[in-house]
């Protein structure tokens, strides 16, 4: 799991550097979220992932 969530956010921050349009860099910015999000579920916090999410 913890190989996912961290392909899922470095791929995620990738595209959102390398991305001409902004509609996509942001889209790449929301996956980028949620890998976070889901890396600190791992580390048994889901405070810190529902605020990774809401804000």
């Amino acid at each position: 799991m913890f190989i996912t969530f961290a392909l899922i956010t470095l791929l995620g921050a990738l595209g959102m550097l390398l991305q001409k349009n902004v509609i996509v860099a942001g889209l790449c910015m929301v996956a980028t979220f949620f890998g976070v999000a889901g890396l600190f579920v791992l580390l048994a916090n889901p405070v810190a992932a529902a605020l990774q999410l809401i804000v």
